[in-house]
């Protein structure tokens, strides 16, 4: 059985280090933003998911509704 590789998976430590540290900084910097650390890693994983979804999604072609 051949071992799957998903083709985002090389890119996915890469980005999520780079989300979770600009979910730091704001945090840090804009005191009246306030996410538990133990909230941020599910926030993260969104933000990454919803990124890698998009960079998928490029060169496809756009759905349009029958008429």
């Amino acid at each position: 059985m051949k071992d799957y590789q998903h083709r985002h998976k090389i890119a996915y430590p890469q980005l999520w280090g780079a989300v979770d540290g600009a979910i730091r900084d704001a945090v840090i910097c804009h005191p009246d933003i306030v996410i538990p650390d133990k909230r941020r890693a599910s926030i993260v994983k969104r933000v990454v998911g919803q990124v890698l979804a998009l960079e998928a999604r490029v060169g496809k072609p756009t759905e349009t509704a029958s008429e």
